[in-house]
């Protein structure tokens, strides 16, 4: 499970699938699937969107960047699902966000 939380620490920004994170474990994806699940209470995706969101959110208070260059490096392919993700783990737009913790 370390290989596999430390694969996805190292490469969030990448294209991550679950047959790659398998690969890491040496398991068949289904068996993984069902491993991460019950070790981590999370599907695999949302672990990883996990990481990726929490990383976004520091770039978006430490340097104030470009909303779409923080979703791109954070991995996330288009602009409209990273605001999409963003809500809903964070209960607030990322540019909502930002000015949140730009402003104090």
């Amino acid at each position: 499970m370390d290989r596999v939380l430390n694969y996805v620490l190292k490469n969030f920004h990448k294209d991550i699938s679950l047959k790659d994170a398998a690969e890491v474990a040496h398991m068949a994806e289904n068996s993984f699937s069902r491993y991460f699940s019950r070790r981590t209470r999370k599907r695999f995706i949302s672990y990883v969107n996990e990481v990726r969101l929490n990383h976004a959110s520091k770039l978006l208070i430490e340097n104030g960047s470009n909303i779409l260059d923080i979703s791109l490096n954070c991995g996330f392919n288009n602009l409209s699902n990273f605001n999409k993700q963003f809500k809903n783990f964070y209960r607030l737009s990322p540019s909502a966000y930002q000015k949140l913790y730009l402003t104090d």
